[in-house]
């Protein structure tokens, strides 16, 4: 369950030590340290949320749904915003190679996050880390990356068209549908020629990524709308509210 991840998430990051930490970490505090560490936290309040903003698109590449990012990308946010770069870099962190960093997180956490996901979570995070053939600034982007940069710029309606372009490229879309409520609905078909190549050599190629989609929670991916639930091309979807799956 997503608050599984949050109750072991320091479990999982103090795996850290293993791929980084030289020598043994000292983490006894005195009676002085709970004044500093507040005091640090409201000095940099201003730049956490730009701190936030790295580790997302870092562990993002890495292949993390936003449910982790958020997890982990908070805390390792307001580690460093704790103890700086410097703080980090003693322990094996270093900040200047930050692609590296967000290997090594991922790679201490890949057990638990994958251990704990159900099938449809695992169907529909494939999705989310494939790439579309569109290019933007030089760089190729996967279906959460364009959704997720959406969101966060705003989600304005001029946008939109650009973003279903892009998402057309691997048959799904991006849509608004005020019938199921506010937000975003990412639109899935049941078939398509450049979906089923995502899933080629998967166990959810052929009609599995649409079975496995059925069992999601009702919030999550909505069915049962008939007409309302077809997009381009007439096709059939089963639409992911992105705000919920995240």
């Amino acid at each position: 369950m997503p608050q599984d991840i949050t109750r072991t998430a320091m479990v999982n990051l103090d795996k850290l030590a293993q791929h980084v930490a030289s020598k043994p970490i000292d983490m006894k505090l005195n009676d002085t340290d709970g004044r500093m560490i507040l005091r640090q936290i409201m000095d940099g309040w201003g730049v956490f949320n730009v701190l936030l903003g790295d580790y997302w698109n870092v562990l993002q590449a890495q292949g993390l749904d936003s449910r982790a990012i958020d997890t982990y990308g908070t805390l390792m946010a307001a580690a460093q915003l704790l103890v700086g770069k410097q703080g980090l870099a003693s322990v094996g962190l270093n900040l200047d190679d930050f692609k590296t960093v967000g290997e090594i997180i991922a790679a201490a956490t890949q057990m638990q996050r994958e251990q704990e996901l159900e099938n449809w979570h695992k169907c529909l995070n494939w999705l989310m880390q494939s790439s579309v053939d569109n290019f933007s600034r030089g760089e190729r982007k996967s279906v959460g990356m364009i959704v997720d940069e959406y969101r966060r710029d705003g989600g304005h309606d001029t946008e939109l068209r650009n973003v279903q372009k892009q998402l057309y490229t691997v048959n799904i879309s991006l849509v608004k549908k005020p019938k199921f409520g506010p937000g975003l609905f990412l639109a899935i078909p049941k078939d398509g020629p450049n979906l089923s190549k995502i899933y080629a050599d998967q166990v959810w190629y052929g009609t599995g990524w649409w079975n496995a989609l059925q069992q999601a929670p009702r919030d999550v991916v909505f069915r049962g709308y008939g007409n309302d639930q077809k997009v381009k091309n007439r096709r059939r979807c089963a639409d992911v509210f992105a705000g919920q799956y995240g």
